[in-house]
């Protein structure tokens, strides 16, 4: 039997994928010595094989076969255009691809000006202005610190991830136009697809399951949370609809709301009794 190869894009997300393969119940002891140098790690009970590589050439190594199986942001996907199945999002590493720079810029968005944008992802820019928004735009590639491009005047706008904004914010930035939400994904080599199918198929299994805990943890513990963006629009259709409702009829949805209050309290408990009781005044 021959192994299957992981690549995992190093740093967090190979931090994160190693914990969502553990909930699945593969694991590599070889990759918990953090002073191991070694280069490739290796599971000989399950013949699997693990290597670290930088994100971007994670699609690389498995479009051309030298892993099976990766895992990387949907971001280096987009920007990689490798040929290879994408089978599966992981829900973790969660942010966006996002044009961002200062207020002022907003108007020349929207007027689909002439402008210049700054960015390490060249392609996701260029497909979104051009082909997207049909936009003609001269786009800078950077290597890093993109926020600076519009401060020092570089250029107008920037494309890039954001998580919390908290950078943007720091220097006088905001997001203008959200591109698209961006996540872990699992990625196949194609061939091995066919060739390995079987064996594949278990670990996305195994995958699949590990996300389905996660989530179920992620609820119990209160960290958990559905953030829904609505318009104006949308919240006037809301409170129109819940106007119409009838008040006789609400215990239609009793047992909707008593479970979110039974989850909320769980969550709640599980959190107090991790105080300890030195710092508070519950017996």
């Amino acid at each position: 039997m021959r192994y299957i190869t992981f690549a995992l894009a190093k740093g967090r997300l190979a931090k994160k994928a190693m914990e969502m393969l553990e909930l699945a119940g593969i694991t590599c002891e070889e990759m918990k010595d953090e002073t191991s140098r070694k280069l490739i790690f290796v599971n000989e009970e399950l013949k699997l094989k693990f290597f670290l590589a930088k994100a971007s050439d994670v699609p690389t190594y498995v479009e051309y076969g030298a892993a099976d199986i990766g895992v990387v942001g949907k971001d280096t996907i987009l920007e990689e255009g490798r040929n290879l199945y994408e089978v599966m999002d992981l829900g973790i590493g969660k942010c966006r691809m996002c044009v961002a720079g200062p207020a002022s810029a907003r108007e020349r968005l929207k007027h689909h000006e002439l402008i210049r944008v700054a960015s390490k992802y060249p392609v996701i820019a260029k497909d979104y202005f051009y082909n997207k928004k049909h936009q003609t735009v001269e786009i800078i590639k950077l290597n890093g610190s993109v926020e600076l491009a519009p401060i020092v005047g570089l250029s107008e706008v920037i494309v890039d991830i954001v998580e919390t904004g908290t950078t943007l914010k720091e220097n006088g930035l905001e997001v203008l136009e959200e591109i698209c939400p961006l996540s872990a994904r699992v990625v196949v080599n194609q061939v091995s697809m066919k060739m390995e199918n079987e064996r594949i198929n278990k670990i996305l299994a195994g995958f699949k399951t590990a996300v389905e805990k996660k989530k179920i943890a992620d609820r119990e513990d209160g960290t958990y949370m559905r953030i829904v963006k609505l318009s104006k629009e949308s919240k006037e259709n809301l409170l129109a609809d819940l106007l119409k409702r009838d008040p006789n009829n609400y215990g239609q949805y009793a047992d909707t709301v008593q479970a979110i209050v039974d989850d909320v309290k769980r969550a709640v408990m599980k959190r107090c009794l991790n105080i300890p009781r030195s710092l508070t005044r519950l017996k």
